[in-house]
C-alpha cells in the first residue's frame, strides 16, 4: 500500500517539456488535439460553430521587455499573446481546437491567420463551421478583409453604436417586436464568396425601458430568419463558450508561465510595419510591371512616381532593419506552447467524458471542480500484478459524495492501464458528517 507523494516541481516539469520540444513533440500533441475534436464533430453529423479570442498571459521581469494593454489587468504589461480557438459540437461539449503564441501587442488577425495556416486545420473548419465568432478586436478591415479570403463565415461587432430610427424597411423583428435592419457591408473581398452583410440590432430589445440604441454586427454568415431576431443571444454565446472556458483554464494553472526564458527580437509593430513595406514594395513593382508594357510616352511620368516610392519603401524597410534589438520577449521555440497543448489535451479528454454522463451537474463541471472532487484529493494506492487501485479520499458532503461516484464511474469504464496493469478507482469509506456546534449561554 502506498500514498500519493507531493507534486511534482516546476524545475522538473519544464526539463520534460524541453526534451518533448526537442523531439517535435509540439506537433504531435497539436494532431492529437485536432484528431480529438475533429472526431467528435465528424461523429456528431452537424455544423459547429467556432470561437477565437486573444488570451494575455502577463510576465514579471526586470530586463527591457516588450509589452502590450493587458484588457484582465487595465494595464500596458510584459506579456505573451495566445491565440485560443474552440468548437463547440452542437449537443455536444466545447472542445478546445488550437492555441498559437504571438508577441505583445498582437492583434487577434495573428492568432486567426495562424489557426488557418495549417492546410488540414483550414479545411477541417471550412467543411465543417457554419459559423465563426469573435469580439470587435477583429471588427477592422484587414481581419474582415482577410477573413472573406479564406471564406470564414465570421460574425463579430462594430466598435460603437447608432439609432435604428435612422434606418427604413425592417428585415424582421425582435420577440419584443422591435426593427432588425440587414445592409450590405463594405468589406472587400472575392465577388463570388459570401456577401457582407451589417446587422443593425437593438442594444436593449427586453429593457423595460424602450431605447433606440442600435449594435451593428458584421457577418458573412447564412443566417436565418430566426438568428437575426435573436442575433445578440447568438453572438453573447462567446462568453460562456470563450471567455469563461478560458477563465476555467486560467483556475487550474493554464496562466502560469512554464518558461523562464527571454531573447532579444524586434517588437510586433516592427514586424506589422516591415511587413507592410514589403507588401507596398511588391505592390508597386508589379504596377511598374504592366507600367512597362505601355507606350513610353503615356506612362513616364507615373512610372517616374512609381520608381520614387518603391525607393522610399525601401529605404525605410532598411532602416527599419538596421534598428538595434534591445528588448526582449518569450520565445515561440520554448516549453510554452507544449505546456499550453497538453493542458488542452487534458481539457478535451475530461469534457468528452463529462459529457457522457447522465447527471446534470457533471456534464456542467468545470476543470476547478473536477481537480477538487478528484485530481487533487489524497488517494491510496494498492498495486497487485494485474490492477492498480487508487482508493480516493471521500468527500464530507453527501451531494459531493455522489459527484465523485460519478466521476469514478466515468473512469472505471474506459478500463485505463497504465504500465501494462488495470487502472482502477474506489471511493474510501465516507467520513461522519459533522453538525455545527450550537453555543448556549
Amino acid at each position: 500500500m502506498h500514498t500519493t507523494r507531493a507534486r511534482i516541481r516546476e524545475s522538473t516539469i519544464r526539463k520534460g517539456l524541453r526534451f518533448v520540444v526537442a523531439h517535435g513533440g509540439r506537433r504531435l500533441i497539436e494532431q492529437a488535439i485536432e484528431k480529438q475534436v475533429e472526431g467528435a464533430v465528424w461523429a456528431s453529423k452537424s455544423k459547429v460553430t467556432v470561437f477565437t479570442d486573444m488570451f494575455d498571459q502577463v510576465y514579471w521581469t526586470k530586463k527591457p521587455a516588450h509589452s502590450g494593454h493587458v484588457g484582465s489587468r487595465g494595464r500596458v504589461l510584459g506579456a505573451t499573446f495566445f491565440g485560443m480557438t474552440f468548437v463547440r459540437v452542437e449537443g455536444g461539449p466545447l472542445l478546445a481546437y488550437h492555441v498559437s503564441w504571438h508577441k505583445p501587442a498582437s492583434p487577434l488577425l495573428d492568432g486567426l491567420q495562424a489557426l488557418f495556416s495549417d492546410a488540414h486545420r483550414a479545411l477541417f473548419l471550412r467543411q465543417t463551421s457554419r459559423l465563426h465568432v469573435w469580439d470587435r478586436g477583429g471588427n477592422g478591415g484587414p481581419t474582415l478583409r482577410w477573413a472573406r479570403e479564406q471564406w470564414v463565415p465570421y460574425l463579430t461587432i462594430a466598435k460603437g453604436s447608432t439609432h435604428w430610427t435612422r434606418f427604413v424597411r425592417p428585415d424582421t423583428f425582435t420577440a419584443t417586436k422591435l426593427p432588425v435592419f440587414v445592409r450590405p457591408d463594405s468589406v472587400s473581398g472575392p465577388k463570388d464568396g459570401a456577401k457582407p452583410l451589417l446587422v443593425i440590432y437593438p442594444a436593449r430589445p427586453d429593457a423595460a425601458v424602450p431605447t433606440t440604441r442600435a449594435l451593428r454586427f458584421r457577418t458573412t454568415a447564412t443566417l436565418t430568419q430566426t438568428e437575426l431576431s435573436d442575433l445578440r443571444t447568438i453572438y453573447a454565446a462567446r462568453w460562456p463558450n470563450n471567455e469563461n472556458a478560458i477563465k476555467a483554464l486560467v483556475a487550474v494553472g493554464f496562466g502560469m508561465n512554464r518558461d523562464r526564458n527571454l531573447a532579444l527580437t524586434t517588437s510586433r509593430g516592427h514586424d506589422g510595419e516591415s511587413r507592410r513595406l514589403g507588401a507596398r514594395v511588391e505592390l508597386l513593382e508589379r504596377e511598374l510591371a504592366v507600367l512597362d508594357e505601355r507606350p513610353a510616352n503615356e506612362v513616364a511620368r507615373r512610372a517616374l512616381r512609381v520608381c520614387k516610392t518603391i525607393a522610399k519603401c525601401a529605404a525605410r524597410r532598411r532602416a527599419l532593419d538596421a534598428t538595434p534589438t534591445t528588448k526582449s520577449a518569450r520565445p515561440a521555440t520554448g516549453v510554452e506552447p507544449v505546456f499550453k497543448g497538453l493542458q488542452l489535451l487534458a481539457y478535451n479528454t475530461w469534457a468528452l467524458w463529462l459529457a457522457k454522463s447522465p447527471v446534470d451537474a457533471v456534464r456542467a463541471m468545470t476543470p476547478a471542480q473536477v481537480c477538487e472532487l478528484l485530481l487533487h484529493r489524497p488517494m491510496a494506492v494498492e498495486v497487485s500484478h494485474h490492477t492498480l487501485m487508487l482508493e480516493l479520499e471521500s468527500a464530507v458532503s453527501a451531494k459531493d459524495r455522489a459527484l465523485q461516484a460519478e466521476l469514478v464511474r466515468l473512469i472505471n469504464v474506459r478500463r485505463l492501464q497504465l504500465h501494462g496493469r488495470r487502472l482502477s478507482l474506489k471511493l474510501s469509506a465516507p467520513p461522519c458528517e459533522t453538525s455545527s456546534l450550537r453555543l448556549t449561554g
